[in-house]
């Protein structure tokens, strides 16, 4: 019986929180201001679609929602997809207008690898009730690289794994 009572604190701390009320501080690490922000409002969607209540302010809910996300470069892979530029001056002589108009001729391009991280703690702090974890690795300078797509992506990657606890890093095409 000793047993199974020492044991009782264990098995409550390993089982995901109940869903409830969460505040969801802005993100840290690699990204500041406005990307903070986009990556924050995609984990309250993210967090809304597994029966969360998001609310402000901050540190209000049951729960609070700790956001890190990390981006480091990972090499350079060879990309078609087109860049438009385009540039136009006006000068004593006249005017000029120059479009670069785009080619499939490959370019070197960084991929970047961005993950996000996600910690659920009790209101008052403490341990994490729930982590997750998602990764993508995208070329940089492409739709798929901005802050929007990449926030969406991973947090829809990371809370798709709720309420299983993990580990392992989810890998986000």
């Amino acid at each position: 019986m000793r047993a199974l009572a020492a044991l009782l604190p264990l098995l409550l701390a390993a089982q995901a929180p109940v869903p409830g009320t969460v505040s969801v501080e802005p993100a840290t690490g690699d990204v500041s201001g406005a990307t903070a922000q986009i990556f924050a409002e995609a984990v309250q969607g993210a967090l809304t679609d597994v029966q969360f209540l998001p609310i402000r302010p901050p540190g209000q809910g049951r729960y609070t929602a700790r956001l890190r996300v990390s981006r480091e470069a990972r090499g350079q892979v060879a990309s078609s997809e087109p860049r438009w530029d385009s540039s136009g001056g006006l000068g004593s002589w006249g005017a000029a207008l120059s479009v670069r108009l785009p080619s499939r001729k490959p370019q070197m391009r960084m991929l970047y690898a961005t993950r996000l991280d996600i910690a659920i703690v009790p209101r008052g702090g403490g341990q994490p009730v729930w982590t997750g974890k998602a990764l993508t690795v995208q070329v940089e300078a492409t739709r798929n690289d901005s802050p929007a797509a990449l926030a969406a992506k991973l947090a829809r990657g990371v809370m798709g794994r709720f309420p299983a606890q993990s580990d392992e890093v989810a890998a986000i095409p």
